[in-house]
């Protein structure tokens, strides 16, 4: 029996094979492959026995798994299924897309590479427009090239601030904490290993405008300590709106929920990442009435 298991609070992907297998000596061990989901570039893999397991993990992707006999015949193929194995945010925006009765649009701030986010499978799925923006070009490159083929998705190379002021950018390593906001980054990274630029930005607001996205359904947030800003920014308040908790204050934290509650929102936190959802969501009204 072939078992994979994805622990999404530590971000690892486990593939276990029991003792007991039908699989012939000559064909052991396996080798399980570990396949990013959006891309299907393989990351990793590994020799497995009967009765052990082997796990991979890296940021926040999941991983479509391949086990091959020593001679490299396929022999199990498991695909990753954000309505059995996403996390709780993940399944909620997966279900809240699903639920509207129109096409849905949506805006990703910080979208990486696109290998993975809330919003990947939705969009790669077919089942909404989306306006994808990152101000790192390497990320934005890669996310171009995953998404490009998708007449729905649009790209935009950008930062995106409160303002639209001149700002400093700060990034390095593999990208996932590129930041105008200097102490996230550097959680991470010493500051030999920092590259700082001068950039523009664009305001939120101003970039919602230019791109028609008033309306939009659901925005993305990812941009490493000021998700709240943004949010605070808002002129335009889509149905859902997802974004990083861990970078923000407590302080700011609880002004967050001050303006959920007087722009009727709803919020869930599930620890690293927030979601709110508008209390005119038909779906929480029919429950909220049974």
């Amino acid at each position: 029996m072939i078992t994979v298991d994805y622990n999404r609070g530590e971000n690892k992907t486990v593939v276990t094979l029991d003792k007991f297998t039908l699989f012939r000596p000559e064909d052991l061990p396996l080798t399980a492959h570990f396949r990013k989901t959006i891309t299907n570039e393989e990351v990793w893999s590994s020799e497995i026995s009967p009765g052990t397991w082997v796990s991979w993990g890296g940021a926040e992707t999941p991983y479509n798994v391949v086990l091959t006999t020593t001679g490299g015949r396929a022999v199990f193929e498991h695909k990753y299924n954000v309505s059995q194995h996403g996390d709780t945010i993940e399944k909620l925006m997966w279900y809240f897309i699903r639920s509207l009765n129109h096409r849905p649009s949506g805006l990703v701030i910080g979208c990486h590479d696109g290998t993975f986010g809330h919003w990947t499978f939705p969009v790669i799925s077919g089942l909404t427009d989306a306006v994808l923006v990152d101000g790192s070009k390497p990320q934005f490159d890669e996310a171009v090239k995953n998404y490009g083929h998708m007449p729905y998705v649009k790209f935009i190379h950008d930062i995106i601030t409160t303002d639209g002021k001149e700002v400093e950018w700060f990034e390095g390593g593999e990208g996932f904490t590129d930041t105008i906001y200097k102490p996230v980054i550097n959680v991470f990274l010493t500051d030999d290993k920092i590259k700082q630029t001068h950039r523009t930005s664009t305001g939120i607001n101003e970039l919602i405008e230019k791109h028609s996205l008033q309306k939009m359904d659901w925005l993305h947030l990812d941009v490493e300590g000021i998700d709240g800003d943004l949010i605070l920014a808002l002129k335009y308040e889509p149905t859902l709106i997802i974004f990083e908790v861990m970078h923000i204050g407590q302080e700011q934290y609880y002004t967050i929920l001050d303006w959920a509650q007087e722009h009727n929102y709803r919020m869930f936190n599930d620890g690293g990442n927030a979601i709110l959802l508008k209390n005119n969501y038909e779906p929480w009204q029919t429950a909220s009435t049974k």
